[in-house]
């Protein structure tokens, strides 16, 4: 009985996600999360967003988050694009899995399409950062040597 219980619960959940349904609630936040990102509010449409995703794995909000992280905000925050990009093209792959008529496989293959690239580029900037703080923390280092040196 126990089984079943989770098993429906799990269909049900999967089924939410597949059709990015949301709770009347959370769509509600949702659509206040959209207000306040074209009033270009944009730290506080990310608070929002990640309210949504507290609640189901919202693709939408995902792909927001990323948009107004690379591409919308002043500096950019691409470490932060870059984990929503994943994260959605990882649900959108779930979604795959999950869908019944080819029709949505292709639409959902599409969507992770066109997110692929910007999840690539949104990573390129993260590792390039993350190169150069390498570099400049060796050359401390080394920096630190010589001094100990003399």
């Amino acid at each position: 009985m126990k089984k079943s219980f989770i098993l429906l619960v799990v269909i049900a959940f999967s089924g939410i996600t597949l059709a990015q349904e949301l709770p009347s609630d959370v769509e509600k936040v949702y659509k206040g999360a959209e207000k306040l990102k074209s009033k270009k509010e944009y730290k506080l449409a990310i608070v929002e967003y990640k309210e949504v995703l507290r609640s189901v794995n919202h693709v939408p909000s995902m792909v927001s988050i990323g948009e107004i992280s690379m591409e919308l905000m002043s500096p950019p925050n691409y470490r932060m694009a870059y984990e929503y990009y994943d994260k959605a093209i990882q649900e959108l792959g779930i979604q795959i899995s999950g869908a019944s008529k080819d029709k949505d496989k292709a639409r959902l293959g599409q969507q992770i399409e066109e997110l692929t690239p910007k999840r690539n580029r949104a990573k390129s900037y993260v590792d390039d950062f993350d190169k150069s703080k390498d570099k400049k923390q060796e050359g401390n280092r080394l920096m630190e040597e010589e001094e100990d040196v003399d």
